[in-house]
């Protein structure tokens, strides 16, 4: 197997915390995240993005059953 770098886990912890708070706050696409990322010093890639993303639960987009169920509730509510 070759070599991983791993982000050390305090770091990991600020990161995640970070991610999180861009997408629920402020609902950015992944690049501008990436750009506020490395503008606060930390460089990770893309893949590691989603990678964090997933393990918080925030997803980019819903599945067909969710979006019908969220439907049905707006349209229910004006009804």
């Amino acid at each position: 197997m070759g070599v991983q770098r791993r982000i050390p886990t305090e770091v990991k912890d600020v990161v995640k915390e970070r991610v999180q708070s861009l997408y629920l706050e402020r609902g950015l696409e992944d690049y501008e995240t990436l750009d506020i990322l490395h503008e606060e010093g930390y460089y990770i890639g893309k893949y590691t993005l989603v990678q964090l993303r997933f393990e918080l639960g925030l997803k980019r987009r819903q599945s067909r059953k969710d979006a019908r169920t969220e439907t049905d509730v707006i349209l229910s509510s004006r009804g």
